[in-house]
């Protein structure tokens, strides 16, 4: 767990002068800059002889390109980094350490300035997004109550979902089941309530205790405030108050309150006249003034769109894996490219004041291993098919050196992420192991190798280059056994498959120098396509090239079935296994890989078929 630096940035009216604004700096234990007076209005120009209301509109309508973004973050920046206080803060964050985070709280004491995309923040100088490196950026509001956020592991979740007649136009469930998998991987209990009226909300929440509260839907503002958008008895639209809303969730003890619908932080829309209103009429606002400690709201429309999943789905991620929310916001919003609109549109809110942050465990290994959900059991059952050559060479290796590299070959991804899973689960202490999984052709790796690092950045170093990369794994070696899974390295071109290969030697070697505990393993296993050999990924050195699996053949999943471990389950759902072993699948005309995916999906009642050994890596690390 990082220790946080805390900084509180307070922007407020500068002398009641209209568009004139005044910006000050506090650090917990360092002395302020002076404070900076800036103009700020939406008609200021900033680029392209554009003005603010134009780049805002591209962001609410969807449609804002990569040098649009950064066009609003660096005039964001200039606008409040400036002379001396510039200079002060740039030292702050060049004195924090990689085990540090910087704490930034926005406090914004005028209405006006409160749906400005502030997350935006962008050094030019260092060509990046202060909140995707190494600040994490949360909104402030100073004469809300300070309470603090209470998480505890037993938590108990309530997803919310609405889909008025006409009013929504994505498939709810999309969102809903990676959650519910997710949950259920750590043990979380959860209820869930779609197309859920405001009667039906207001008694769930007055029955039960909820620690989470997760709605997705229409969010609005209109009339000067925030709502949410349910559906009534007729199935028809029925808008909620924040106000309402607020009052709801707080006497039901919510600690937490995610919204993924739109404009649920807006307190006046963008491109409308500055006018000076209520900070707390939004949704967002509303609830951290209601008592909830902390809100992720969105301050534009949020596009439903696989990124938007994917925010979702890796902030709880990492929320549950020992992180606070802070660095669950933050680790989000890395998932998204940075040229993507996505990961700016969210914002959280806090109510604890800036000396009063606290980490918040929720789910630890213990409590994510103490019983195996249905997911992973299905993915246990998947890991027993009847492959044990590889199995058999893997750990006759790394029962002979402490570091390996190995090439696996499957023509199917689906098998890939299986046969490495399988794999991995040899190492000792596997449940203890550090994993790393890295897509190479889901990373900017092929235009620019420096975005390698960032995928052990997210999870070890702050620092994005080769040597503190190596310097991190190392330590966590001395501790640990470190696995480092590769997928789609043939999408890179040779420099750059040569500049992993020196990683890894000189991973190898910073390893091999120190001292590490008697049971650790450093392993990387990289998964290609059947037609890969080993002389095509030149330079790569492997300790050991493993046969190629062709494919998973009907005789092993005829032995499959007939395991005990699986046959028993499958009884007990009422499938007669035995007559599908003896007269049936020998005449399926499908690949195993299908019938096993069916057989997940249909029988086991798991949506994510053989896809559920993913989830499972979660155990380790």
């Amino acid at each position: 767990m990082p220790r946080f630096i805390n900084v509180r940035l307070i922007l407020n009216k500068a002398n009641g002068v209209e568009h004139c604004y005044q910006a000050e700096l506090e650090h917990e234990n360092k002395a302020s800059p002076p404070p900076v007076k800036f103009d700020f209005n939406l008609a200021n120009k900033i680029g392209e002889d554009k003005d603010f209301r134009f780049y805002f509109d591209r962001i609410n309508e969807l449609s804002a390109k990569s040098e649009q973004l950064r066009t609003v973050g660096i005039a964001l920046y200039k606008l409040i980094f400036q002379g001396e206080l510039k200079g002060v803060f740039e030292t702050w964050i060049a004195e924090k350490t990689p085990d540090e985070l910087l704490h930034l709280r926005l406090d914004i004491r005028t209405p006006e300035l409160v749906s400005i995309p502030w997350e935006l923040f962008f050094r030019e100088n260092t060509a990046e997004y202060l909140a995707r490196r190494g600040v994490s950026i949360v909104r402030y509001i100073n004469n809300a109550t300070k309470n603090k956020v209470k998480l505890v592991s037993d938590l108990k979740v309530l997803i919310t979902s609405a889909a008025p007649n006409g009013n929504l136009h994505f498939n709810e469930n999309e969102y809903i089941e990676p959650l519910k998998s997710l949950f259920n991987q750590f043990n979380i209990v959860y209820d869930c309530m779609s197309g859920v009226s405001y009667s039906q909300l207001r008694k769930k929440l007055n029955d039960n205790k909820y620690d989470l509260f997760y709605f997705i839907g229409h969010g609005i503002y209109e009339d000067s405030s925030g709502k949410i958008i349910l559906r009534n008895s007729d199935g028809k639209q029925e808008k909620v108050e924040s106000g309402d809303l607020g009052t709801l969730l707080s006497k039901g003890d919510v600690q937490l309150a995610f919204f993924h619908s739109c404009q649920t932080a807006q307190i006046n829309r963008v491109g409308a006249a500055n006018q000076i209103v209520n900070p707390f009429l939004g949704v967002a606002q509303n609830l951290i003034a209601a008592g909830v400690p902390a809100v992720v709201a969105m301050q534009y429309n949020f596009p439903q769109t696989e990124n938007g999943k994917t925010f979702v789905c890796e902030f709880y991620n990492h929320l549950l894996m020992h992180k606070n929310i802070d660095q669950a916001m933050q680790q989000a919003r890395d998932a998204i490219k940075s040229s993507d609109y996505t990961w700016c549109i969210p914002v959280l809110y806090l109510q604890n004041d800036i000396s009063n942050v606290e980490d918040v465990p929720i789910a630890n290994e213990t409590n994510a291993a103490r019983e195996i959900s249905q997911p992973q059991k299905i993915a246990e059952l998947l890991l027993s098919l009847n492959y044990r050559d590889q199995e058999r060479n893997f750990q006759d290796v790394i029962n002979r050196q402490a570091e390996g590299a190995f090439l696996i070959q499957a023509e199917e991804e689906i098998i890939q992420h299986w046969l490495i899973r399988r794999l991995a689960g040899c190492v000792p202490d596997f449940t203890k192991a550090k994993i790393f999984l890295i897509k190479t052709d889901s990373y900017a790796i092929r235009s620019n190798s420096v975005e390698f690092w960032s995928a052990f950045q997210k999870e070890c170093v702050d620092n994005r280059s080769c040597e503190s990369v190596i310097h991190a794994l190392a330590e966590l070696c001395q501790r640990k056994s470190v696995i480092i899974a590769m997928y789609g390295l043939r999408v890179i071109e040779e420099s750059k498959i040569t500049q992993i290969h020196n990683f890894w030697l000189s991973l190898v070697k910073e390893v091999r120098s120190r001292d590490c505990h008697f049971r650790s393993k450093l392993i990387l296993l990289i998964a290609q396509g059947n037609s890969t050999t080993v002389d095509q990924l030149h330079p790569f050195e492997f300790s050991i090239s493993l046969a190629p699996l062709e494919k998973i053949l009907q005789s092993d999943a005829k032995t499959w079935l007939e395991q005990e471990k699986v046959y028993d389950p499958l009884n007990r759902l009422g499938v007669n296994t035995q007559a599908i072993v003896r007269n049936d699948i020998n005449t399926w005309d499908e690949e195993p890989s299908q019938m096993l995916e069916e057989i997940c999906q249909t029988l086991f009642k798991i949506s994510d078929g053989i896809a559920a050994i993913e989830p499972y890596w979660k155990l380790a690390g």
